[in-house]
Parts: C-alpha cells; sequence; structure tokens
C-alpha cells in the first residue's frame, strides 16, 4: 500500500434506537445514508465550528447590531444575547473573553444570569411570558430577530409558530422530521426574507407526507402561491442544478445536460445570462417536477427545446429520432429508450445525405433543410423502385 493512501476509521456511537430510527428516516428522505450523512455533518463542523451554535442561515439579519448583555465570570467574561434558531427564539452564552464573541457551554453556578436561562423550560414562544421578562431584565429586545409575516400569510405563520415551538417538543425524537417540515413552511411565509427555491422544493416534496396537520389546506395554498411567484421573487443562497436527458436529433446525439442556478452571472429566476443561449434539440421532461427543473424547461422552451414526455419520446425513437441516431452512431439504446432499428433503404438513403454534407460542406442542419425540401423523398422513391425492379440477367 502507498505511504500516503488512506485509511477509513470507524468508530461507535451509542443512541437510542428510536434517535437512530428517526435519523434514518430523516437522511433517507433527502437521499442520504446515516454514514455520508454523519460525515458531512463532521466536515460542516470542521469547518465552520458551528456546534452549539444555534444561529440559522434561512433568516439573516443584516445592517442590525445584535445587542448584548456582558458580564464577568471567574472564567472570564461571558455575555448573553438572543441568536433565533430558525423561529425559534433562543438566548445564548457568548464568550467574550476574545477578540471572538462565539457561543460557548456554561455550567450553572458560574453566574445567576446563566442560571436564569438554564432554568427556563425547553419549548419557548415569543410571547412567553417567562421568556420575555427574562430578556427584559436583560435589557435584550425580546422580538429580536422574530420573524414577520406577509399579511396574507399572517394568521397561518402565527399558526405554525405555536405548533413548533409550543404544540411539538423539541426533544421528541419521533417528530423531528416534522418540526423540519414546519420550519420550512414557516420560512416560506416569511416576509423578512426572500423565499428560496430549495426551500419551496423541500416543502413540496414532503407536505404529502402531513395530511395530519392542521391548516394542511391553507398550508398547500400558501405553497402554491409561493411556487406561482404571487408571493414574493424566489431565490437561492446556494447554487442549485439539474440534469436534461437530451435524445438524437439534428442538433447532434443524445447527451446528458447539466444545468445550474444562481452562481456566476445570472438572471432573477436563477437562469444563467450566458452559460446556455446555444442549448437547442429535443429532451426528456424530468422526473421530477422541482421548481428549479420547472425554471429550466420553461428557460429551454423558449429558445427552441422540444420536450417530450417518456411516451411520446419512445413513439420519437421509432420515427425521427431512429434516423439521428443512426447518423450519429449512438448506439441501439438511447438514455433507456430503443430506437428503431433502420431498413436498408433507409440506411442508404441516410448515408447518401451524409456523402452529400460531407462533400458540399454543408452542416446536419442543412441536411434536414434539404431532406424537408423534398430531395429526400426523391431519393426514397428512386431507391424503393430499384430494389422493386426484376433483376435482367446480366
Amino acid at each position: 500500500m502507498p505511504s500516503d493512501a488512506k485509511k477509513n476509521i470507524s468508530f461507535n456511537v451509542r443512541i437510542s434506537d428510536g434517535l437512530h430510527s428517526a435519523f434514518r428516516t430523516h437522511v433517507s428522505g433527502r437521499g442520504m445514508d446515516v454514514s455520508s450523512a454523519v460525515r458531512s455533518l463532521m466536515e460542516l463542523e470542521l469547518e465552520r465550528g458551528i456546534l452549539g451554535h444555534t444561529e440559522h442561515p434561512s433568516a439573516p439579519i443584516e445592517g442590525v447590531s445584535i445587542p448584548i448583555l456582558e458580564f464577568e465570570t471567574k472564567d472570564g467574561r461571558r455575555g448573553i444575547r438572543i441568536i433565533p434558531y430558525r423561529a425559534s427564539p433562543v438566548l445564548v452564552v457568548i464568550d467574550c473573553s476574545g477578540s471572538e464573541h462565539r457561543p460557548a457551554p456554561a455550567p450553572r453556578g458560574l453566574h445567576p444570569h446563566i442560571d436564569r436561562i438554564l432554568d427556563l423550560k425547553v419549548n419557548l414562544d415569543w410571547d412567553s411570558p417567562e421568556y420575555r421578562t427574562v430578556c427584559l431584565s436583560f435589557g435584550l429586545d425580546p422580538d429580536h430577530g422574530r420573524p414577520i409575516f406577509r399579511p396574507e400569510h399572517a394568521s397561518l405563520g402565527a399558526h405554525l409558530l405555536t405548533r413548533v415551538n409550543l404544540e411539538i417538543s423539541c426533544s421528541d425524537i419521533a417528530e423531528i422530521g416534522r418540526r423540519a417540515f414546519l420550519y420550512d413552511m414557516i420560512d416560506l411565509l416569511r416576509a423578512d426574507i426572500q423565499p428560496e427555491i430549495t426551500i419551496l422544493g423541500r416543502v413540496q416534496r414532503d407536505i404529502v407526507d402531513y395530511e395530519d396537520e392542521p391548516m394542511i389546506a391553507d398550508m398547500r395554498g400558501a405553497t402554491n402561491d409561493i411556487a406561482e411567484g404571487r408571493s414574493g421573487i424566489l431565490t437561492s443562497s446556494e447554487m442549485v442544478a439539474t440534469a436534461i436527458r437530451f435524445l438524437p436529433s439534428e442538433e447532434g446525439r443524445g447527451y446528458h445536460g447539466s444545468f445550474y442556478g444562481w452562481y456566476d452571472d445570472c438572471c432573477q429566476d436563477g437562469w444563467s445570462n450566458t452559460n446556455y443561449n446555444d442549448v437547442r434539440g429535443v429532451a426528456l421532461y424530468p422526473e421530477h417536477e422541482t421548481p428549479w427543473n420547472k425554471t429550466v424547461v420553461k428557460r429551454l422552451r423558449e429558445q427552441g427545446v422540444h420536450f417530450l414526455t417518456q411516451r411520446e419520446a419512445a413513439e420519437y425513437m421509432q420515427r425521427e429520432g431512429a434516423r439521428w441516431s443512426w447518423i450519429y452512431g449512438c448506439g441501439v439504446n438511447s438514455h433507456g429508450i430503443k430506437p428503431r432499428s433502420p431498413e436498408w433503404w433507409e440506411k442508404v438513403l441516410w448515408w447518401v445525405e451524409i456523402t452529400f454534407r460531407r462533400l458540399s460542406g454543408q452542416s446536419i442542419r442543412a441536411v434536414a433543410d434539404m431532406s424537408r425540401s423534398g430531395i429526400r423523398s426523391e431519393l426514397q422513391k428512386s431507391i424503393q423502385k430499384t430494389a422493386c425492379s426484376p433483376r435482367t440477367g446480366r
């Protein structure tokens, strides 16, 4: 084994059966296994150092100075400030002894202020009297970071805040997935942040699992409003991507095309201003109707890509697709759809077309135009007539 070869090291973690089962279900719904999910979480912690840190990027508060109550302890200077976890209020102990203020664990008895925080119950709402009393006694604004909802979604948003902060215990392992879904739903309804296309996609995927939720009809209506752009413009804080399967056509052989959104120079809907302007051809509709897939299909159709369903693609590969599959040498199978095997006279005809292109220096598109003008039809009639005529005996 080379000296620089990497070794995989495993270790055991003791957790309850309930936590293991809930975590496995949670990550499998996102296309991951437990091992890869744990590795990703470890890499994220080493990169960002977020362990114990309750700030969440879905609710940024830009240009606002976060008030902090600072005080001395026997272990150095500490502080308390409000750092919401998504839609939930959280009072966090901060280590203020260095140049960087970071969340830090603090034991009971270190300071009376810390003890007051530790005495608070786990589930808190923005309107919980004990939470507001402690904040005001510390000189902190209890509404700092509180979600603000659009007027048309205010009642639904208030209901969901109560659900996620008071009615569903954050210590209930079986409800981890439900809490994550409700947090996503709340983020979509907020007026103080823009709705994210990735969060919308998760809500549309997961909403079928929570039909027992109160106000589920309102949640579906709000999701449709956001998907149709009636409640603000969708954005994304991270790059998104999808793959489109193109079939053989006059534009070229079949291939998988990857389309990325919200990176480099892009339009308001995330579509690249420069990268995909020359894409044409015949393609299959994506298997899943995600928000980004809908944007990609809309944009490509506008510039001339023709989309087919699986059934339409199978029919296409029996007709025009068989021709281009043979011309480009795509083999006997294209993206799981088998093209028709051409007759011998069709091969001759297509060979003549290719030869004509090579001799005249014209493109495949020009050959297609020639075929549509009637030359192909005449060649076909001539070949069929020759094939059917009796031999002369010479």
